[in-house]
């Protein structure tokens, strides 16, 4: 049986800056793609570059239509792309051999463990990292009281954090005895 070409639209969207590297790396992105063996990049229809004024970051998108050799061509598309969405606009139906949806289903199921298991490790990381980053802020404060008493707006400013967040961490230093509050200042108690 001859495997079924695949025509699909696809969407690939990307965040970034500043705005001309944004550009150029879609497009890079794409002369990619089309190098790729069983790859067929019928359209490609590019959008401005947009800019997102809460990050001052730039956002682009290509809409793309491409025809794959076969199923498991646009399923290493799918993977290794990552395209923002897709619509499959031909063949209307798939007949698919039950050892090659086999496999399929292990890939699937491997790199989702792989995501999984990167997921939990960025987890355990992210949180020793900011358990010692609060200890680092608590000592900084620490040494910074050692050397005179000083109002949050001192520490605020010698620590280079905001007020606003230092507050949580004096309030929680107080309640621990290690500081006390006095007239506005605050004083080192250990």
């Amino acid at each position: 049986m001859e495997p079924q070409k695949i025509i699909i639209r696809a969407i690939v969207h990307m965040i970034g800056k500043p705005k001309e590297h944004l550009e150029q790396i879609i497009r890079d992105y794409v002369q990619e793609l089309k190098k790729e063996d069983g790859v067929k990049v019928l359209k490609e229809d590019y959008a401005d570059a947009e800019e997102k004024e809460e990050k001052h970051m730039f956002s682009i998108f290509v809409e793309l239509e491409i025809e794959f050799r076969n199923v498991d061509k646009l399923m290493w598309f799918c993977f290794d792309y990552m395209p923002s969405s897709i619509e499959i606009l031909s063949p209307d139906k798939f007949v698919y051999d039950a050892n090659h949806f086999t496999s399929f289903l292990n890939e699937l199921q491997g790199k989702m463990h792989k995501l999984d298991m990167l997921i939990k490790n960025f987890e355990a990381d992210n949180k020793v990292l900011k358990k010692n980053g609060l200890t680092l802020l608590k000592n900084l404060i620490i040494v910074l009281l050692k050397e005179k008493t000083r109002d949050i707006n001192e520490i605020s400013k010698e620590a280079g954090v905001p007020a606003a967040q230092i507050e949580k961490f004096l309030q929680a230093m107080e309640q621990e005895g290690k500081i006390r509050e006095k007239n506005g200042k605050y004083e080192l108690m250990i």
